[in-house]
C-alpha cells in the first residue's frame, strides 16, 4: 500500500531503523509436518527456500515434512564468501546427523 502510495523511501527508512538494532531473531513457529499442494494437487511442495526481505544478513530455517531447510541472506559488505558460510553449516550438520545416528545405533544394538 505504501509504495503504491508513493512512500517507498518510507518503507526503507523504516527497514533500516528497525533492523539495524537486531542481530539475532526466533521464533519457534512450526513447519508443515504434512506436503502442501501449490494451485492443486498435482503441484506438491518438495522444499522451501525462505527469505525474509530486511537490511540486515539473515540465516532462516524452517521445517517441512521432517526436512531442515536453510535460507542464507548475507550483505556482501560483511560476509566475504558466504558459500563458505553455507559449507561450514551444512560440514556441522553433516557431522552431527552421523554422530546422531552413531548414538542411535549404540542404543538400537
Amino acid at each position: 500500500i505504501l509504495v503504491r502510495l508513493g512512500l517507498d523511501s518510507l518503507i526503507l527508512e523504516t527497514q533500516k531503523r528497525l533492523w539495524k538494532k537486531h542481530s539475532l531473531i526466533y521464533s519457534n513457529v512450526p513447519g508443515f509436518e504434512q506436503r502442501v499442494h501449490l494451485l492443486d494437487a498435482t503441484h506438491t511442495v518438495e522444499r522451501l527456500a525462505v527469505y525474509y526481505p530486511n537490511m540486515v544478513s539473515q540465516s532462516i530455517f524452517v521445517s517441512y515434512c521432517d526436512k531442515l531447510c536453510f535460507s542464507l541472506t548475507a550483505d556482501y559488505k560483511q560476509v566475504e564468501d558466504p558459500n563458505a558460510l553455507v559449507s561450514a553449516f551444512a560440514e556441522e550438520i553433516s557431522s552431527w546427523m552421523e554422530e546422531i545416528n552413531l548414538q542411535k545405533s549404540k542404543i538400537e544394538n
